[in-house]
């Protein structure tokens, strides 16, 4: 009985529980932009970070940033779209979740997709205020719809450093266990002289095979 009650919590425990990836030490939330432009013709905004940033400065990216204690990763992704592009809260449509990404690095990225609304480029762009970015830019999405990103290969190995404290003896084959390692995509995507690529293209594949998705249940 007193199993059978135990049973019964750690079911009712798990039935409600929200999953989340383990071994993970950081989790960072981003926004995906869609913006109209005078035509009413939708682009993905993206950003180009300050030179100043210690990380990934002049990079190109999307909005977003690290989840602090006591938030949720779309309220992350609204704040610092709201911090770094310098927009409100009104300026800002939630439309739903994309798929999230579990990196090598023990970090998760959350990704959401937002329209922004009552403001352009230019008004973002003439904004003294901006810390974090130097201006922003769009991609139509007839243009990523059009044309594939490049893919290239990188090899990710997990192992530890030879002078680690690692207790290689408490596994099988010690130093000569054989650690595991696989390809990595890395994807590119050029427009004019702009390029896109890593984690913010990998995003930007992931929302127009949503879009490419969508767009062939309407037809």
């Amino acid at each position: 009985m007193k199993n059978q009650q135990l049973l019964a919590k750690i079911q009712n425990r798990l039935t409600n529980k929200k999953t989340k990836p383990i071994n993970i030490k950081s989790s960072y939330a981003i926004l995906v932009p869609l913006i109209e432009n005078a035509n009413g013709d939708l682009s993905l905004l993206y950003q180009i970070r300050s030179e100043n940033l210690t990380t990934q400065p002049g990079e190109i990216s999307f909005p977003g940033g690290r989840v602090e204690n006591g938030e949720t990763p779309s309220q992350a992704a609204i704040r610092e779209t709201i911090e770094e592009l310098g927009v409100s809260m009104k300026n800002i449509r939630p439309l739903g979740k994309l798929d999230f990404l579990v990196t090598p690095y023990n970090f998760a990225i959350y990704p959401y997709l937002g329209k922004l609304t009552n403001v352009s480029v230019t008004e973002i762009n003439n904004n003294d205020n901006l810390n974090e970015i130097e201006r922003v830019f769009t991609i139509p999405l007839s243009f990523l719809t059009n044309n594939q990103p490049e893919e290239y290969q990188i090899n990710v190995r997990t192992k530890p450093t030879e002078d680690s404290d690692f207790p290689f003896h408490l596994i099988k084959d010690g130093q000569n266990y054989q650690w595991r390692e696989g390809d990595y995509s890395v994807l590119f995507y050029r427009f004019q002289d702009k390029i896109i690529w890593g984690f913010t293209a990998l995003f930007t594949y992931n929302f127009v095979e949503h879009l490419k998705a969508t767009q062939s249940l309407e037809k």
